[in-house]
């Protein structure tokens, strides 16, 4: 996809089977939990509501999913690029 002279990903999900994964390796995103530290300010399932309206529920559990967590650190690392980069409203909407 290119937005702005600017080349991006265009994000496609598939199935496991279909891309041909290792299931287990695949289980790992959706299985295994993760401690997030207090000091990261970090709060997956809220954190990716507020960003994208994911609908997800409270996660009561101590540590959230490897998966969620994996999204909220890369979030909050392109929301960064984008403030050091000065990107527009627009850009960003596009993208």
């Amino acid at each position: 996809m290119e937005i702005g002279g600017g080349h991006y990903f265009n994000v496609v999900q598939m199935p496991v089977a279909a891309i041909g994964t290792d299931p287990q390796q695949s289980s790992v995103l959706t299985t295994r939990r993760v401690h997030l530290p207090a000091s990261l300010g970090l709060n997956p399932a809220d954190d990716l509501n507020k960003a994208g309206g994911c609908g997800l529920p409270a996660d009561k559990g101590g540590d959230p999913l490897f998966v969620l967590a994996l999204m909220d650190v890369v979030g909050k690392t392109i929301d960064q690029w984008m403030i050091a980069n000065g990107t527009s409203e627009e850009t960003k909407r596009q993208m």
